[in-house]
């Protein structure tokens, strides 16, 4: 059945039917000659309710309400359906969200993944152990950081500088690259030095480092900086 509620046969201003039923009017002409009316009338101008609702052609249970009750005094919203059929979504959606379907701040961070070069996880995936922190990227980018104090003698001699033997011993990265990245070591300290290298940069550990100064220098702490760029996929 369908039914006309909240509208007036007689309401010259067409606000209400008071539940006409259309199937009903048929049975009575008079009725239907006052329903057409006040819907014609009511079509013409605009729907005037506190709540629209629409229902279910099978079960008259179930119902959507439109609530207007929201608006401010004088204001007339649009809202324009896009050329598209789809489904209607809640902003309670937003958190039920894959990456597949759209980024959001529940899951930017997390594991980083990839089929065939197309990311399928997080943006970004941070982690830290033993072997420093690395960082990922989901366009397959990684960098990695490791920072280690070492107290040492710079006393011997190369060439016109002084160094001591690595005190870094070989370490693995954080995390694996899938290529050789680009790898660097910074020493500070106390006095003036360098870095100097000892290993190439490997896929799989940060190079050794040794301190250099133009001078010999009693027993002091040093610290190194390691930091690597490269690809995880």
């Amino acid at each position: 059945m369908t039914e006309i509620t909240d509208l007036s046969t007689t309401d010259s201003s067409n606000t209400s039917i008071s539940g006409e039923s259309l199937d009903g009017a048929i049975a009575n002409m008079g009725r239907m000659d006052n329903t057409l009316q006040a819907t014609m009338g009511m079509l013409a101008r605009s729907i005037r309710t506190n709540v629209l609702r629409w229902i279910d052609g099978t079960d008259s249970t179930k119902r959507v309400a439109l609530d207007l009750s929201g608006l401010s005094t004088a204001t007339t919203r649009t809202l324009t359906a896009p050329n598209a059929s789809g489904t209607i979504a809640l902003t309670s959606d937003l958190n039920t969200l894959t990456p597949a379907q759209a980024y959001r701040r529940g899951n930017i961070l997390g594991t980083v993944s990839q089929s065939v070069g197309v990311p399928t996880g997080a943006l970004i995936e941070s982690n830290f152990n033993g072997q420093g922190r690395y960082v990922r990227w989901a366009d397959g980018t990684q960098e990695c950081y490791l920072t280690r104090t070492y107290t040492v003698t710079l006393g011997t001699a190369a060439g016109a500088l002084f160094t001591t033997t690595p005190p870094s011993p070989l370490e693995a990265f954080p995390a694996a690259f899938s290529a050789i990245p680009t790898a660097f070591v910074t020493i500070s300290g106390p006095v003036n030095c360098w870095a100097g290298q000892t290993d190439a940069v490997s896929l799989s550990s940060w190079p050794r480092a040794y301190p250099l100064s133009d001078a010999s220098r009693a027993s002091a702490t040093y610290r190194f900086d390691y930091y690597a760029i490269g690809r995880w996929f």
